[in-house]
């Protein structure tokens, strides 16, 4: 179950967490986690507000790729103890 923006999704229309991932490969796809949003941007020019990074370039100062695309994955997909801990 995706978190955040989604409040109702039904899952026969949502894609692939690793399909949004692979998205993310392409070099006009931004990433920032200042102030705790973790948003995604898209610029062919790179014209964004401070704090965006190509995905392509955090992935640069990780051990591995799969290092950022898994803290990506984990911030996208709710887990059992969070599903658990909502409310109704």
């Amino acid at each position: 179950m995706p978190k955040g923006g989604h409040h109702h999704l039904h899952l026969t229309a949502a894609c692939p967490v690793e399909y949004l991932i692979e998205l993310t490969y392409e070099d006009f796809v931004y990433y920032s986690e200042r102030d705790q949003q973790n948003m995604f941007k898209v610029s062919k020019d790179g014209n964004l507000p401070s704090g965006f990074i190509k995905c392509n370039e955090i992935r640069n100062f990780k051990t591995s790729a799969e290092e950022f695309d898994n803290n990506i994955k984990q911030k996208i997909l709710l887990n059992k103890e969070e599903m658990s801990s909502q409310e109704s």
